[in-house]
């Protein structure tokens, strides 16, 4: 019972080491980066949130960090990240599905015989730069400004009428 304990442990501590080993080492040079399917995102905007440039090295834990990224960003609906061999290095390729960017939203209210309609529209992607906007507008039955106040008083509190 004893050697088996031991033999476990040492295997333990071997992988242990060997992962640590392969997080901290230095890989290929990533010498391109290829971007598919991004339509409406820039791809300049899909390497600045990836975090990834040529150049760069292509550690364990590279692709993993790039997909949590592009995931935390928002702007895609589907992401994924592989490594190809390219030149005297490797080729990152990220291939995006991005989400509807459009998202209208109605609005309605009635307040005391005033009713109002109208609409805002949020955008998530202006321009591809993954910047968001927001516009929008409304329509009311109320009159606009101030109505002077009307006042009329009964017949008998007038006085006398005059010929």
């Amino acid at each position: 019972m004893g050697r088996k304990l031991a033999r476990v442990t040492s295997v333990i501590c071997l992988l242990g080491a060997v992962r640590a080993l392969a997080q901290d080492e230095v890989g290929e040079t990533i010498t391109d980066v290829q971007i598919k399917n991004a339509i409406r995102t820039s791809e300049e905007t899909v390497r600045s949130v990836a975090g990834i440039a040529i150049g760069d090295d292509l550690r364990a834990d590279t692709l993993d960090r790039v997909r949590e990224r592009l995931h935390t960003s928002g702007l895609f609906s589907d992401i994924n990240v592989y490594w190809e061999p390219h030149g005297a290095g490797v080729r990152v390729v990220i291939v995006v599905k991005e989400k509807f960017p459009w998202a209208p939203l109605p609005t309605f209210s009635y307040v005391r015989g005033d009713i109002s309609v109208g609409g805002i529209f949020a955008h998530g992607n202006l321009f591809g730069l993954g910047k968001r906007g927001v516009i929008g507008g409304q329509t009311s039955t109320a009159n606009s400004g101030p109505s002077p106040p009307t006042r009329t008083l009964p017949s008998s509190a007038r006085g006398p009428s005059s010929p």
